[in-house]
C-alpha cells in the first residue's frame, strides 16, 4: 500500500462522471475521508444524484488512481459537495493520512474544464 510520507498536497483536479460519461474536469477544493468539495462551473445536479469522480492521489504511483462512487450532498454557485458512496480501503488510507496531517485543502484552485 502506498504511503503519504512524501506528499503534502491533495490532487487539485478530479474527473467527474455522470451515468458513466465524463462530464467535467473539476477543481478540487477540499477532501476528507467522508466527502469532497469541488468547483465545477455551471453544472447543476439535484441532491442525491449518483456521480463518480476519478482521482489520482500520487502522480508517481499509478495504483493511487481511483474511480469513486459519490452522491451529491449540495450543488450551488459552481460549488459541488459530494459524499462517498463507498471508498476502497486504499483510497481511504490516502484521505485519512491527509486528514491526520491537516492538509485537507488544495492550493491553487481554478475554474473547471469541461469534457466534450
Amino acid at each position: 500500500m502506498a504511503t503519504l510520507a512524501n506528499r503534502s498536497t491533495l490532487p487539485d483536479r478530479v474527473l467527474l462522471y455522470h451515468n458513466s460519461i465524463p462530464v467535467a474536469i473539476c477543481s478540487a477544493k477540499h477532501f476528507t475521508p467522508e466527502s469532497l468539495e469541488l468547483y465545477c462551473g455551471p453544472l447543476r445536479y439535484e441532491r442525491n444524484t449518483d456521480l463518480e469522480v476519478e482521482v489520482q492521489f500520487d502522480l508517481a504511483e499509478p495504483e493511487s488512481r481511483f474511480r469513486l462512487p459519490t452522491r451529491v450532498v449540495r450543488c450551488d454557485k459552481n460549488h459541488l459537495v459530494l459524499s462517498y458512496s463507498s471508498l476502497p480501503e486504499e483510497a481511504a488510507a490516502y484521505l485519512q493520512g491527509w486528514a491526520e496531517r491537516g492538509s485537507g485543502a488544495s492550493p491553487g484552485v481554478s475554474p473547471a474544464r469541461y469534457a466534450h
